[in-house]
């Protein structure tokens, strides 16, 4: 791109030097006084008042700038077609540019790794209550999902961590799953900056073991749903870090009816008899 500017710079300080040469030789023979004012006496002709230096002046400036020779309009229409040359190939500099990009983009997305769910999530204990006066209630339970990489080259140390969220006002629910996204991604991260995880294969799946928990506010009297949210983080072969983030709901058959967390507590819940993914995203 600078050499062809260059080049479109130097074309166009030739013409011009060019222009200033042949101004040059057309004024280079001066002639002597004699010669070109001959003495009127001598010639017999009548004195003439010569026009004023100033207005001859002033009739050269109007007239220098437009072109007296057919050379001078051929030079002009080169320039002109050289600009416009010139603009149109800087397009398509930028055009090839952007094609290009995008062409190194898709190669990098379909050559990448890709990890995430490969099937539901299967509770393999049930939810279970604890209570602490003091603190109110803790809800613990055990989940397995397989991860699978879907991708076409392998992914490193692929890390997986579950955690779930009990949410008393509905309106607080984006906030509260956001907050547990954002504190799974940062353990995953460390812990497999520390050398953990496992290396999947295109294909390759492997599947997690999870046991989560969280507290209850023991004022709550009813749960209606519970979320879990993972968070899996895993590199590809050119070191790039990408996470896999995925938020499901609990789900309960219709027609459920509320149990008691624990004999000896006003803590209902709605059967947890599946999750549901409710949003899942990856970079």
């Amino acid at each position: 791109m600078n050499a062809l500017i260059a080049y479109v710079l130097g074309m166009l300080t030739a013409i011009m030097s060019l222009g200033k040469k042949q101004n040059t030789a057309n004024h280079s023979d001066p002639k002597t006084t004699e010669e070109s004012n001959p003495s009127p006496r001598a010639s017999g002709a009548v004195p003439q008042v010569p026009p004023s230096p100033q207005n001859e002046n002033k009739t050269a400036e109007k007239h220098n700038w437009w072109p007296k020779k057919f050379k001078d309009w051929v030079e002009i229409l080169g320039v002109a077609i050289l600009l416009i040359y010139t603009i149109y190939t800087i397009k398509l500099y930028y055009v090839a540019r952007e094609a290009n990009q995008q062409t190194r983009e898709l190669s990098q997305l379909q050559n990448r790794p890709w990890v995430g769910f490969d099937s539901g999530i299967t509770i393999t204990h049930p939810a279970r209550f604890q209570f602490f006066p003091t603190l109110g209630y803790t809800l613990l339970l055990d989940v397995s999902f397989p991860i699978k990489n879907s991708g076409n080259s392998p992914a490193f140390r692929a890390y997986t961590l579950a955690g779930i969220v009990v949410v008393d006002d509905p309106k607080d629910t984006k906030m509260r799953l956001d907050l547990e996204m954002k504190s799974l991604c940062y353990g995953v991260e460390a812990n497999s900056k520390d050398g953990s995880g496992s290396v999947l294969l295109p294909n390759g799946k492997f599947v997690v073991q999870s046991g989560a928990g969280t507290s209850v506010s023991k004022s709550t009297t009813e749960i209606r749903r519970v979320w879990l949210v993972v968070c899996t983080v895993y590199y590809d072969s050119a070191n790039n870090i990408h996470f896999t983030k995925a938020t499901l709901r609990s789900a309960f058959p219709s027609g459920s009816s509320p149990s008691r967390a624990l004999p000896d507590q006003p803590l209902t819940y709605m059967p947890i008899a599946s999750f549901e993914v409710e949003n899942e995203e990856a970079n």
